[in-house]
């Protein structure tokens, strides 16, 4: 998944690989992102991101997301 956005006032790209589930009504997601993948302001990011989603989310994803940015 290749997201474009800002973090902490940072803006750029970066790819995640992750892996997930779903049960029928939840959608589960866990992922991180891929090294060498990040862009612009976020070159330093390490970051961790989970997603808990439903069908009363849609048309969005929630995600939680653990950086960090040097």
């Amino acid at each position: 998944m290749r997201l474009t956005g800002n973090l902490g006032g940072k803006s750029g790209t970066f790819v995640l690989r992750g892996e997930g589930t779903y049960d029928g009504s939840t959608a589960r997601m866990a992922a991180s992102v891929i090294d060498g993948s990040q862009t612009g302001d976020l070159a330093g990011l390490s970051a961790t991101v989970e997603s808990v989603s439903t069908s009363a989310d849609y048309p969005f994803m929630p995600l939680t997301v653990s950086y960090t940015l040097e």
